[in-house]
């Protein structure tokens, strides 16, 4: 599996190079300054992106020391000078330009080979597992907890540390011995109200964090992202880079968004084929129950109403009309309306069948 670098060496991945033509130009500054600046040793070879860096800061700090020493030099010396700075902060800007590009064409590719391994899953409790595996190997987090959410909880499922499992279970077991409500109170409750990740700072001094994940857990920073199945925030993964020690940026919470969207896109997948293969069993049909709505699942279209596609979302998930009628704070005969007239849209004659439809027509669309 491939692994992310922040483009100095940090990550799973091998260390990632500059393109030549930056080295090339970075070769010819240095003897540039090496002709108008005395004593400059040769150039070492340091051709990842952390060396160049350092080598451009070298050579800034010798060319301004000549610059500020040697003003009674011959002035096409100085003059000289004046123009290697020049040249040293525009090739600073390209190096920076081009890191940027390169940990973009990593992200993507570490957020590719992680969904391909999602993928593989075969069942939901396999799923969670491996997110949180290929969170790290994949894309280069220290470690990578999932979770669902279920009733506005946060149940915590899975959660890795290469380097010491008894701390992850440990880490977890805090979750699933008193899961939190995410009632306003938790930072993560922002999450599954708005379906936007975060980047939470100073977690030893933030006053919305779950305080018994964060003693245990000893982040001092970490992101967040919504795991989103037909318009319900119905999971939410985090990671942090404890090991390397240093804060989540924007670009992990980036990562990590991304990394959510893939997931949400298998687990949907998964519970569609275990609701077509309950449907011709017989059986009761769970999908993504209990979630969080952000937004009603319209797997047909304009064909139902908004409210309609939330009723068939709760009858999908084999709800009856009195659980539906509390969930969504309706009465029952009101729901039965609403049923009655799903059944006359849809063009059949049972409530099975509006579901076998409705899930074809989700599945379809996915």
């Amino acid at each position: 599996m491939g692994g992310r670098t922040d483009g100095s060496g940090a990550g799973t991945g091998r260390r990632s190079r500059p393109p030549r033509m930056i080295v090339e130009q970075l070769e010819d500054l240095w003897s540039g300054v090496a002709a108008v600046v005395p004593d400059v040793a040769p150039l070492a070879a340091r051709l990842d992106y952390a060396g160049c860096r350092r080598a451009l800061a070298d050579l800034w700090d010798l060319v301004l020391t000549a610059l500020t020493t040697g003003a009674a030099d011959p002035p096409t010396v100085v003059a000289a000078r004046a123009q290697l700075l020049t040249r040293v902060r525009d090739l600073q800007a390209e190096l920076e330009d081009a890191r940027s590009e390169a940990v973009r064409v990593q992200m993507l590719t570490g957020v590719a080979d992680a969904v391909s391994e999602l993928r593989r899953c075969s069942t939901a409790a396999d799923l969670f597992d491996c997110a949180a595996l290929v969170g790290n190997e994949c894309l280069g987090f220290d470690r990578t907890l999932v979770s669902s959410v279920e009733d506005d909880t946060w149940q915590m499922r899975a959660m890795h540390v290469p380097a010491d499992p008894a701390w992850a279970r440990d880490i977890v077991a805090v979750g699933t011995s008193a899961p939190p409500r995410l009632d306003g109170a938790l930072v993560e409750s922002d999450v599954v109200d708005t379906g936007l990740p975060v980047l939470v700072m100073e977690v030893p001094d933030n006053p919305r964090v779950f305080r018994q994940l964060a003693v245990v857990g000893k982040s001092s920073s970490y992101a967040a992202a919504p795991v989103v199945l037909r318009g319900s925030v119905v999971g939410m993964i985090h990671a942090d880079q404890y090991f390397q020690r240093r804060d989540m940026r924007p670009d992990d919470r980036a990562v990590l968004v991304a990394f959510a969207a893939g997931f949400g896109r298998v687990l949907d997948h998964l519970h569609l084929s275990d609701g077509l293969a309950a449907l011709q069993a017989g059986m009761p049909i769970r999908t993504a129950a209990s979630a969080r709505r952000i937004e009603p699942a319209r797997g047909l279209g304009d064909v139902l109403s908004r409210r309609e596609n939330e009723v068939m979302q709760l009858l999908a998930e084999g709800e009856a009309n009195r659980q539906i009628a509390a969930r969504m704070h309706l009465s029952e005969t009101t729901v039965k309306t609403h049923v009655a007239s799903i059944l006359r849209k849809l063009r059949v004659r049972s409530r099975a069948e509006a579901v076998a439809v409705w899930l074809k027509a989700t599945a379809a669309s996915v």
